[in-house]
């Protein structure tokens, strides 16, 4: 995997709204493939633990309902 392509990635995982993200390009300069890799799998954690959440809040709303 490229870093173009795992930076690819990461913007999909930032943009959860459906608005365009930009990254500036130049990052893929201060980063290795390792630590992009880090940034992803960092951002997919968060991803899932917020549909956990969610999970979670709607799950005690259909209780108390």
């Amino acid at each position: 995997m490229t870093k173009k392509e795992i930076l690819q990635q990461i913007k999909s995982l930032i943009d959860s709204t459906g608005n365009i993200i930009e990254i500036n390009p130049k990052y893929l300069e201060y980063f290795n493939e390792n630590e992009l890799l880090e940034i992803k799998e960092q951002l997919e954690s968060k991803k899932e633990n917020k549909t956990n959440y969610n999970n979670i809040i709607d799950d005690i709303f259909q209780k108390c309902s």
